[in-house]
């Protein structure tokens, strides 16, 4: 994905390794920067120049460009460099210089989207949509983010996300700050160097900050953060030095996420969390929506299956008694739930008897009478394959009953 100046907002993983191009200097010197300088009207035949085998979608509005979506093919990718470019056109008109990267043995395009498939985050529903692309524009200016939400509802793997989205090539260094021991916060986060305290390890260690360097540390419950750990933490942030005990100062690159389900506010009132920290956490600050009040539960529930047993398969009724439940321990709670839905497989198909049990487990509540009404249009819904009218007849109710138990907007 492309702004007007050339410059690559967003791209998977293996459309950057396409172009050939260093992930740590993909802002300053990305090899479409020259198309900042090219009237609009020539970027379809620069770009073709530029990427031969690829796809493009150019974007605009009434009055000027603003930028372009372009979709790396798989098979026989090519590259021409802008310098390429250059040279070919004063030696010879007709000469080809497009060097072939390396072929995939699939032949599906690859389209620039808003997830990655090794993060394994689903986003169809658009409040969650609108956080994706928030936090991956953020991860490129490596802005910190600061990911709130309830337990459950999938703050590492939305880090883990951002980390892929940023490009950077180092490591994904998690740190869960409320189980770092006081006494040792300094040695764990920046390492000591042999022989710096009585035991401490032949060698030393280099501490999670600098095995986060070039990469992304994510500190994960930062509302339980002891405050020690917080006086630290903002020394750290002042200018990314660490300094190893015993040992010498160095600089780190590390971008920085955090994550919470506490309620921030209250803990800066109760003198638990400094009010100084927080604002140079959460330069984005992001809140993931519950379960229960997302969109896209079906698919969700499919990606968490494929991913626990592929061989196994759920009925589309089975998935709406599933989304009719309150599910207070959200995704993580789900993908519980559905481990124990796969045992009651055998050869991929579900004993009706054991599914019961697990999409029904006795003792709970059948919930409320809104749940009930929107698990029963969720079933007619995926009955007849989201044909949102088909559904509205068979009930008798209107398509606006429907858009908003689906909590989509009616198309205009």
């Amino acid at each position: 994905m492309l702004d007007r100046r050339g410059m690559i907002l967003h791209a998977t993983e293996r459309a950057l390794n396409a172009l050939q191009h260093d992930r740590h200097g993909i802002h300053n010197d990305a090899p479409t920067r020259f198309l900042k300088t090219v009237p609009f009207d020539e970027w379809p035949s620069r770009l073709k120049e530029l990427l031969p085998n690829a796809s493009f979608n150019f974007v605009e509005n009434e009055r000027s460009g603003i930028g372009a979506i372009v979709v790396l093919h798989a098979r026989r990718r090519q590259l021409i460099t802008h310098r390429d470019v250059q040279k070919s056109r004063s030696e010879s008109e007709g000469r080809e210089t497009a060097s072939s990267s390396s072929a995939r043995k699939d032949s599906k395009p690859e389209p620039l989207s808003l997830q990655s498939p090794a993060a394994g985050f689903v986003a169809r529903d658009p409040a969650v949509r609108a956080i994706v692309r928030q936090v991956e524009t953020a991860a490129v200016r490596k802005m910190p983010i600061l990911i709130r939400g309830e337990t459950g509802t999938g703050k590492e793997q939305l880090a883990r996300h951002a980390h892929m989205a940023s490009g950077r090539t180092g490591a994904f260094i998690p740190v869960n700050c409320a189980a770092l021991p006081e006494s040792l916060i300094e040695s764990e986060l920046f390492g000591y160097a042999e022989g710096a305290f009585t035991g401490a390890r032949r060698g030393g260690a280099i501490g999670l900050v600098r095995e986060a360097d070039g990469g992304t540390l994510f500190l994960d419950e930062i509302g339980d953060m002891p405050v020690a750990l917080q006086a630290v933490l903002l020394r750290l942030l002042d200018d990314w030095t660490v300094r190893p005990v015993g040992g010498v100062r160095s600089k780190v690159d590390v971008f920085l996420i955090s994550a919470t389900n506490a309620r921030l506010d209250k803990a800066i009132a109760e003198g638990r969390f400094r009010s100084d920290l927080l604002y140079r956490l959460n330069t984005l600050e992001v809140t993931l929506p519950r379960l229960r009040d997302r969109n896209d539960f079906d698919a969700i529930v499919r990606h968490l299956l494929n991913t626990i047993d592929p061989t196994c398969e759920i009925t589309p009724t089975d998935i709406a008694h599933l989304a009719a439940r309150p599910w207070p321990g959200n995704v993580r709670e789900l993908r519980n739930v559905l481990a124990r839905f796969s045992l009651a497989a055998v050869d991929g198909s579900i004993n009706e008897a054991s599914a019961e049990n697990i999409v029904h487990p006795a003792g709970t509540e059948s919930g409320s009478l809104h749940d009930i009404h929107r698990a029963r249009i969720l079933v007619v819904y995926a009955e007849t394959a989201g044909n949102v009218s088909e559904t509205a007849r068979r009930l008798g109710v209107s398509r606006n009953t429907i858009y908003r138990a689906l909590g989509q907007k009616k198309p205009e």
